[in-house]
Order: structure tokens, then sequence, then C-alpha cells
């Protein structure tokens, strides 16, 4: 119908000498062609706009994308990962030394704790029996770490020890120790109160060394969270502390960190076990009446079946040397007190008494030493080079473990963004030459 409606609107053009080769286009259905072809080309125009902006968005986002694989990329690096690693390490082991030697800086208000905090937290049983003496403890009430908290452990810990009377002797043992011997002099008295004293002494005061140590540990060990806290907080409230001390670390690599930490504290503890033990066993082994010489007699003190108030108040006057000084005192001599009893177990339950006051005194002052020479004397001196050395060793493949570094998957992920930036920036251009095209035939 349009074809014949447009043939009869032609011929009677034609009729009328109507210039065909002037105005054919602009009658019937060639002008509906070109109206028709004008309108799909302007919807087309428009059409382009939203799909360019939406190859805009495309192209931004995958350039981010890029852009953060490649920081990736670059702080995978492994040499400056390493460095990093070491950079922290080192801050660490700064503030690390400073808690050890006593400083603020690792907040104890914060991270400090009292005694009962302490008790609770270690999960060391309490020694035995102490508890009933009620000592005060210095600095109990005071929030520590380091080594003022390690010297409060080892003050409890003379307590515990001093705190501990001679164990009764039944007439069995002493009828044991004295053996054969016809002639009951004091040489023969004091052998058997001797030999007694090595046995008992040991059982008394070997067993409260665990708690200890282990005590000292906890105290030890809980300086690396302290560490570790402190370096965050620090970062959080101070904005130009300096480079070294933002490094930042992943939690695996902490977790390493802290595993190299304890693994060291324990050898550490083992350590000096082994050399508590040792010395207490030389302490032991040739008892003497001559350790007691010199020593006052507050020190000398230890009564079979003492009451909870006399031992308190002995122990208590021994910490506060209360008593007359070690040096002033005169030298005493047992011999002629303990052999002039008519009861030869009594005079030897008096001489291995005096005798155990002694080691229990001795014995308190190399367990003191020993800690601090052979368990915090070492992890002053030892432990940051022990660490250190740990991280040297750490092979390629475990420090990208350790800071899940995903090297190879960064790159992967790398050439697929690229290869998808650059079909849609080809797509983009295309989009836009033809919009630019259909602009210059619509004249906009």
């Amino acid at each position: 119908a349009i074809k014949v409606c447009h043939l009869t609107t032609y011929q009677q053009l034609l009729a009328v000498k109507f210039d065909d080769q002037k105005f054919g286009s602009q009658i019937g259905f060639y002008k509906t062609k070109a109206f028709m072809e004008q309108l799909l080309n302007a919807k087309y125009h428009e059409s382009l706009k939203p799909t360019i902006r939406a190859l805009d968005q495309m192209k931004h986002r995958v350039e981010s994308d890029l852009a953060a694989v490649e920081q990736d990329l670059k702080n995978s690096n492994l040499d400056l990962t390493k460095e990093r690693a070491q950079r922290y390490l080192q801050h660490f082991l700064q503030l690390y030394l400073k808690l050890m030697q006593g400083s603020i800086a690792g907040y104890p208000d914060s991270f400090g704790e009292t005694l009962d905090e302490e008790l609770a937290q270690s999960g060391v049983s309490e020694w035995p029996d102490f508890a009933q003496y009620g000592f005060e403890v210095q600095q109990s009430e005071l929030k520590l770490y380091g080594s003022a908290q390690f010297q409060r452990v080892l003050n409890q810990f003379e307590m515990v020890v001093l705190s501990r009377e001679f164990p009764a002797i039944s007439v069995h043992e002493v009828a044991a120790a004295l053996g054969g011997a016809k002639l009951r002099t004091a040489s023969v008295l004091e052998t058997a109160a001797a030999d007694i004293v090595q046995i008992k002494a040991r059982s008394v005061l070997a067993p409260l060394v665990n708690g200890l140590l282990q005590r000292i540990s906890y105290v030890m060990k809980r300086v690396f969270t302290i560490v570790v806290s402190s370096i965050s907080k620090q970062k959080a409230e101070v904005a130009d502390i300096q480079k070294s001390e933002t490094v930042c670390v992943g939690e695996l690599f902490l977790d390493e960190m802290e595993t190299e930490f304890r693994v060291f504290v324990e050898k550490t503890e083992a350590t000096c076990r082994e050399k508590i033990e040792n010395d207490l066993l030389a302490l032991t082994r040739m008892v003497d009446i001559e350790i007691t010489r010199g020593l006052s007699p507050v020190v000398l003190q230890s009564s079979l079946g003492a009451s909870v108030e006399a031992t308190k108040s002995r122990v208590e006057a021994i910490v506060n040397q209360s008593g007359t000084s070690h040096a002033q005192v005169e030298r005493m001599d047992t011999t002629e007190e303990d052999t002039g009893s008519a009861n030869e177990s009594e005079s030897v339950r008096r001489i291995a008494t005096k005798l155990f006051a002694g080691i229990r005194f001795l014995f308190v002052k190399m367990v003191r030493n020993k800690c601090n020479v052979f368990f915090f004397e070492t992890l002053i001196s030892d432990l940051g080079n022990a660490l250190l050395a740990h991280f040297r060793r750490t092979s390629d493949e475990r420090y990208q473990e350790l800071f899940q570094l995903r090297i190879s998957e960064l790159e992967h992920r790398k050439g697929k963004l690229s290869a998808q930036l650059e079909a849609i920036c080809e797509h983009r251009s295309r989009f836009r030459g033809m919009l630019q095209k259909l602009g210059a035939e619509l004249g906009i």
C-alpha cells in the first residue's frame, strides 16, 4: 500500500513537470526513509553515551585494582620484607631492654600486675603453707613488669624459704644416723646431724625451686606481649614517630617471634634449674658445722614445731635485717651446747636444726644469685642475638609464608587485570570514535 501510494503521488507530480532529480528525496518513501535513518542515528548516538560512561567507570575500577596489586607486589619484595622485619625486631629489642632494666615505656598502669594479679594469671600454684603466715611482700600492691616484677618474685621466694622450719626427726632416724659408734663424741653427733640434714634439706628446699622458676618464666614471657602492645600504643599516640617505630608486621610474624621468645625463656629456665639443683646438691653434700659460722642467731633459728607467729617474726627479722648484724656476730661454739645434753637424740636434733637453718639461709642467697645470673642476665644479654639469628636463618619461602606475600598469585592477577584494562581501553576508543562520527553526521 505504501508503494502504490508513493507511485500514484509520484505520477501526479511528474504530470505537472516535477523535477524529480532535485526534489525526489523530499517526498513519500524517500522522505520517510531519510527521517527514519536520522532518527535511528540520533537514538544510537544517545545510547553510546551511557555505554562510554560505563566503560570509563570500568576503566577507573580496573586501574585502581591494578595499582593496588602493583603496590602489593612492591611491598612483597623479599629484600624489603626482610628489611622491614629487621627494623621491627630492632625496635622490639630496644623497648624490651628498657622494660627489663626499668622503664615506664611499657605503660605500667595498663600492663603492669599486682602480686595478686600475677598469681591469678600465671596459673602457678602457690607454695604450700605459705599463705598462713600473711607476709607483706614488698611492692605487692604495685603494678609491675620486667625487672621490678622479677625481683618481687625473688623477694617472695626468700620469705617462702625462710619460713620453712626443719621437719621432725624420728628417734629411728637419729639412731640410724649415729650408726654403731660407741663413743658419742661431738664430731660423731655432728656427723649424724649432717647426714640427716643432707636428706631433709633437699626434701624441704628442692620442691620450692619449681614454683619459683615457673613464676619467673611467666613474668619474663609476658614481657613479649607488653612490648608488642606498647609499640602499637606508641604508634597510635604519636603521629610523627620515627619511621623505624612505625613498621607494621603481620600476626604470623609476631606469632613466630613469640614462639622463639618463649622457647628461649624455657631453655633458660631449664639451664637455671640445672644450676640450682647442682648447687643445692653440692651445698648439702658436705654439710659441716662451719657453715653456721658468722651467721646471726636470728638466721640460725629453726624450731621443731614452731608456731606460725614465731616463724613469721623470725622471717621478718631476717628480711628486714632487724636482728644483730651478721658482720658483728661473734662465732658461736655449738659443740659445748649440743654435747652437754644427756639426751643424744636431742643433741643431734639441735645440731641438725642449726645446720638446716644455715643451709636454708645460704640456699636463698644461692638461688637469688643463680636466677640473677643464669636467668635474668641471660635474657638481657643473649635473647636479642637469638631472635636476630633465628630470622637471619629463616628461608625465603618461610618469609613469604609469614608475611603472606603470594608473589606468584599477585603476578597472575596483575596479568589478568592488565589484559582486561587493555580490552576496556580498546572498546572505549572504538565507541568514542563512533560517537564522534554520528555526532558529525547529525550536526551535533
